[in-house]
């Protein structure tokens, strides 16, 4: 029998990418938070959102910090992939399962972020404030 390792998740960021950089490697995690509504046999509305980890690598990853932020929906398609380790203070194996994506596509227009003093920000146009009157293109 075969199998599939295929994950599809469209959703919102629920926090900043934290991004990780090596010599040759950027790796950035992300979580997106899902919602789904439904109605109890008791006629109640229910509501239950699920926080799923994500890794992202290199061209994604710099695309990641570049352009993502807190509460942008974006449409993920990737594989499960679990993590295990020994816990140093417990000495029992622990596992975690995320999604390391393949693909992402931004579900929303947006403008590339800048790194400011620690803090991230959209980076603005010139105006004529700064004195560039038009565009030279």
């Amino acid at each position: 029998m075969a199998t599939i390792n295929s994950v599809h998740l469209v959703g919102r960021l629920a926090r900043d990418p934290l991004i990780n950089k090596g010599e040759n490697w950027t790796n950035a995690m992300i979580t997106v938070c899902t919602t789904d509504k439904f109605k109890t046999r008791g006629g109640e509305d229910k509501e239950v959102t699920v926080f799923t980890p994500l890794t992202l690598w290199n061209d994604e990853a710099i695309l990641a910090e570049k352009y993502l932020k807190k509460g942008v929906a974006v449409s993920i398609q990737g594989r499960l992939k679990e993590d295990r380790w020994i816990d140093k203070t417990t000495q029992l194996e622990r596992v975690k399962l995320g999604v390391q994506v393949l693909t992402i596509m931004y579900l929303e227009k947006l403008e590339p972020l800048k790194e400011e003093v620690g803090q991230r920000t959209l980076i603005q146009p010139p105006s004529e404030e700064d004195g560039v009157e038009e565009l030279p293109f």
